[in-house]
């Protein structure tokens, strides 16, 4: 019944961006975040069915987020526009994976600082 309705038709719970406000990022799956990214559908079909639709033709999400721009734009329902902005969240999980980053809770100021001289200045350090 749901393939039938548009998203926002849908029970709320069952929703991509809402299921991820109310449980987390990490409860949904590969389509639903995919979904949420890609904004919209196209005619007939829902955001979420482009993207499961996408993943299936791709075979695996890192197969669609490294397909060539042809290829991509060649998908039912992809384009240049979600090309973009797939690369652009690639890329966002690429610089983070590639910056470090910690957080720790400080409690004694020269510990601080030797902490920040040993990880660097994008230590998140906390009080």
């Amino acid at each position: 019944m749901l393939a039938l309705m548009g998203i926002r038709d849908w029970p709320i719970d069952e929703r991509p961006r809402e299921k991820l406000l109310e449980r987390g990022a990490a409860a949904l799956s590969d389509a639903e975040i995919l979904a949420i990214l890609l904004g919209s559908g196209r005619k007939g079909r829902s955001a979420l069915d482009v993207a499961r639709d996408a993943l299936q033709s791709f075979g695996s999400l890192r197969q669609l987020v490294g397909a060539d721009r042809a290829r991509f734009c060649a998908c039912a329902g992809l384009g240049l526009a979600r090309y973009a902005q797939v690369q652009a969240a690639a890329e966002l999980s690429r610089r983070l994976t590639i910056t470090p980053y910690v957080a720790l809770q400080c409690h004694h100021p020269g510990w601080c600082h030797r902490v920040q001289a040993c990880c660097g200045p994008s230590a998140a350090l906390t009080r």
